[in-house]
């Protein structure tokens, strides 16, 4: 019986994660498709990068399951992506520039916290790091909420990311009744359905603007 739940919550985890790197999918071919990322916050759009490199962070420090690292290794790779997109898409060579200009800071700093953790080895406090982007998230998809509210338009923005990012927060939240997983991943998730659920709101009431 014991084994059988811990085999149904490593299944969870393993469903959970590959909805997690999957649900940056669909926007990437929504911003392919349209040419353009203006659906987006760019706010959102740096902070779901800054988060991905948190989590890489803590999955490494805090030596979690492999399948944690690899999703970690993949979603941010894939916010990496959205960031191109943006750079690309960009009709401002200005804005382009200091958009460029921060993500050049962002990795910058992502590289120097690894290499102290790697060289000091201070994995004593790396659980501290989990924190972060769970503190990020509780605010990260803020602007792209109130830029739908003040477009009135949920265009560009795909409805697949949520539905995908919400059955990923799910999955991860049942899994958790059968086997521990670190506090503030089960606090990210909480935020992450609360989030999303808003997000399928806007969906609902502004599903007729999206032109």
């Amino acid at each position: 019986m014991l084994l059988s739940k811990i085999f149904l919550a490593n299944f969870l985890i393993i469903v959970s994660n590959l909805f997690f790197i999957s649900s940056l999918i669909p926007q990437i071919l929504l911003n392919y498709k349209i040419k353009s990322t203006n659906g987006l916050s760019t706010v959102f759009i740096l902070t779901l990068l800054n988060s991905g490199y948190f989590y890489l962070i803590y999955s490494f420090a805090n030596n979690l399951p492999i399948g944690y690292k690899m999703v970690n290794i993949i979603y941010t790779f894939l916010a990496c992506l959205i960031m191109f997109q943006r750079f690309k898409y960009s009709q401002n060579n200005w804005d382009k520039d200091i958009k460029i200009f921060s993500i050049f800071i962002l990795n910058i700093f992502f590289l120097v916290l690894i290499g102290y953790l790697i060289y000091f080895k201070f994995f004593s406090y790396a659980y501290l790091i989990g924190w972060i982007p769970v503190g990020i998230g509780f605010w990260k998809k803020l602007p792209q909420i109130f830029k739908i509210y003040r477009n009135k338009s949920v265009h560009g923005f795909s409805f697949y990311f949520i539905l995908i990012s919400l059955s990923a927060n799910f999955c991860e939240i049942l899994a958790n009744l059968f086997l521990k997983i670190p506090i503030p991943l089960i606090v990210n998730n909480f935020r992450g359905i609360l989030i999303n659920l808003v997000f399928l709101g806007q969906f609902f009431i502004y599903r007729n603007n999206q032109n």
